[in-house]
């Protein structure tokens, strides 16, 4: 098989926009503010080396890419992607040999645009309607090697971190939804800390929906949530963080009224008071115990635990009154 030379670049930092602005560097022309700032590459395939000539501003370092067809496998140079944005590019700086081309390639490796002849002088080229760009590959045509001393992308990334994170609480359950403003390719992670920053448990992974229920909750129990989206081993940026409690504290006001004219009240979780609601139900049909014990956790005086009991068929009637409690 015919083997080419190429270098390949990924487009993927955190660097927005075209600054052509000259800095003080070693280059004759400034190739920096671009979106292959300092970005690393492997060359060679069974002994790896990691290079940063063509991407540190200085023309004055080079990599040597072998002919088009040679067998020593340095003719592949490699910069992983450190992260799983793609770009829009709107221009090149490319200092080379002639004789080399540019081919743009999306995050699956395929070519979607090339350029045959690119300006290798490190002149501010524009190129058009170039999406999806997650490599550059600089390919040596030629039957003898050539030098490649720089080069940079500019554009704007196209951020694939979810957004716009939002959750709601249910009974025993929280309900997220985000944002699908991310490549198609993409798949979700659902990520949930105790503590707001992390650290996070990934609950669930291999999404492609932009929704998703936890139903792994706990009364009592603050939750945080993030959710970044992924492709193989490259994941985003985390979505903004959404905060959930379950809250144990009283939220009814169970008022018992008793034969003779006694009236009983009661603070209850919401827990507690289906405790009780379930006992009364089951009594009234014709099972479970005759009295329903309720622990008091006010007025403990010197006592270990005080426990408080009303019988069924003493309870003439009883109110719900459901409050919000004081935060």
């Amino acid at each position: 098989m015919k083997k080419i030379t190429m270098v390949f670049i990924a487009a993927m930092v955190l660097l927005l926009g075209v600054n052509v602005v000259p800095q003080k560097s070693f280059a004759a022309v400034d190739f920096s503010g671009g979106l292959l700032d300092k970005l690393k590459a492997a060359q060679g395939l069974n002994t790896v080396i990691i290079r940063t000539q063509l991407t540190d501003n200085d023309e004055t370092t080079s990599i040597s890419l072998s002919a088009d067809g040679s067998s020593d496998f340095n003719h592949l140079i490699r910069v992983p992607l450190v992260r799983v944005d793609v770009a829009s590019i709107t221009g090149y700086r490319l200092k080379a040999a002639t004789g080399v081309q540019l081919e743009f390639c999306d995050h699956t490796g395929k070519v979607i645009s090339t350029i045959s002849n690119p300006d290798v002088n490190g002149n501010l080229s524009a190129v058009s309607n170039l999406n999806g760009v997650a490599y550059v590959q600089i390919h040596n045509v030629q039957s003898t090697a050539r030098d490649v001393f720089e080069i940079n992308l500019y554009g704007t990334l196209d951020h694939n971190t979810p957004s716009d994170l939002v959750a709601i609480k249910g009974e025993n359950k929280v309900t997220l939804s985000w944002k699908e403003d991310v490549a198609s390719y993409m798949k979700f992670r659902v990520k949930r800390a105790t503590e707001s920053g992390g650290p996070y448990i990934t609950l669930a992974e291999d999404l492609t929906s932009k929704s998703y229920i936890d139903t792994q909750v706990t009364e009592g129990k603050t939750y945080y949530y993030v959710i970044t989206s992924y492709y193989l081993d490259r994941e985003s940026l985390p979505s903004n963080e959404v905060k959930i409690t379950f809250d144990t504290s009283p939220s009814v006001l169970l008022t018992l009224y008793i034969s003779g004219g006694l009236i009983k009240e009661y603070d209850l979780s919401a827990v507690e008071l289906r405790d009780f609601l379930d006992w009364y139900d089951a009594k009234d049909a014709g099972t479970g115990p005759a009295k329903y014990a309720f622990t008091k956790s006010w007025n403990k005086g010197p006592f270990k635990a005080r426990t408080e009991y009303v019988i069924f068929d003493k309870i003439l009637t009883f109110d719900v009154d459901e409050y919000d409690p004081v935060q």
